[in-house]
């Protein structure tokens, strides 16, 4: 086997994706049985559709983003109001033609990650989901590692020439590889819903609301709208919360006492964090996507660089394995990639600060950059 992938997620998908491109097949393999059932990011940028031009899936991307491409992003008390701030009230974004002949896509992570999947299947790559990477351990010729079938409960070795960790923000094999981070560490702890519910009198089909309300846990919290219409997650300050104490939550950030609730899933709870991971690579181990970058869901640069870590690092690791560039090549992973997951992570905390947590402004914010004049990669 050429290359081994831990993790089914953004970065995973489309490392294997792009390898296959390249002529290059893996196995990738996902503790959980499916790809995500949860919106997460949402939106693609013009060079993230070029690079998915490429692989032959933009157009699947494209169909597979609302038809209504309204999406208006703001900070407020509810979703009632008022509005401290319109960020943004269409998302069709800047006319950049001049630059690109890629448009612009507003596909949600649910959505794009089966299309990823069965486009690196395609071309060549095997994709087993709940199951594990159990170990691993690597010398000069490549890598060997356990993986465990979860529902079987079988283990099976297998030998690679370079695994992927694309596993997560908590990632175990960057953690066994003793790769420590560099950032603010955690900012905060919230917990989600999702619900159904009408919202139309005060958000369109498609919204992100940014809550700052005292009479949310933590002082505020997000309300996030899904590929299903009438569908909503809301994302609080930590706790242990009744399904009547959710309803009541759900009413207040909407700014709608009366509002008819119906909860879906409650109790998802994640951790904001800040940090940058202060290598990429480790021997025949590269790492993507979460494993090597985590921020405040603010910016939508999460996703689009997901996808480009797996854009960037399989056309090396293809040249590498055909024998077509030495193993030196891979050495610019860490080089390339890291300036601009800082780069990303800053801005993306400045966005957090501003929209969400003005408490932790201590007058050094990183400026920000017109996301539309930046570089991207």
């Amino acid at each position: 086997m050429r290359v081994l992938i831990a993790g089914a997620g953004l970065s995973g998908l489309s490392t294997a994706m792009f390898l296959g491109l390249h002529g290059v097949p893996s196995l990738v393999v996902e503790r959980h049985a499916t790809t995500s059932l949860h919106p997460k990011a949402r939106g693609q940028f013009p060079h993230t559709m070029e690079a998915l031009r490429l692989a032959g899936v933009d157009q699947q991307v494209m169909a597979a983003s609302p038809a209504d491409f309204e999406f208006r992003i703001i900070v407020a008390q509810s979703a009632a109001g008022p509005v401290f701030n319109e960020i943004m009230v269409d998302s069709a974004g800047p006319d950049l033609t001049a630059f690109s002949t890629a448009g612009w896509a507003n596909a949600s992570q649910e959505r794009v990650e089966p299309i990823l999947a069965a486009r690196a299947r395609e071309l060549g790559a095997e994709i087993k989901f709940s199951t594990e990477l159990e170990s691993f351990t690597q010398d000069a010729d490549g890598v060997t590692a356990v993986l465990h079938d979860l529902a079987t409960g079988e283990r099976q070795t297998v030998r690679a020439d370079y695994l992927v960790g694309a596993d997560g923000h908590r990632s175990p094999i960057r953690a066994a590889l003793g790769i420590g981070q560099t950032g603010r560490g955690v900012l905060g702890t919230g917990v989600s819903a999702i619900f159904e519910a009408d919202l139309s009198a005060v958000l369109p089909r498609n919204a992100l609301v940014y809550l700052q309300n005292p009479a949310l846990p933590g002082g505020g919290g997000a309300i996030v709208s899904t590929d299903e219409p009438g569908r909503y997650a809301l994302g609080v300050g930590v706790g242990d919360y009744s399904d009547e104490r959710w309803i009541e939550l759900v009413r207040i950030a909407a700014g709608i006492a009366d509002l008819e609730v119906t909860l879906l899933q409650t109790g998802t709870s994640s951790d904001t964090k800040h940090w940058v991971a202060d290598e990429f690579s480790s021997g025949r181990v590269h790492l993507v996507g979460d494993a090597v970058r985590v921020m405040p869901p603010t910016g939508a640069f999460g996703g689009n660089t997901a996808i480009m870590d797996g854009f960037h690092l399989a056309w090396k690791l293809a040249m590498v394995v055909k024998g077509e560039a030495g193993p030196g090549l891979l050495d610019s992973h860490t080089a390339e990639r890291r300036p601009y997951s800082e780069f990303i992570a800053e801005q993306q905390y400045t966005f957090f600060v501003q929209r969400m947590a003005p408490h932790l402004d201590d007058g050094n914010l990183t400026p920000l950059v017109d996301p539309f004049s930046m570089p991207f990669f």
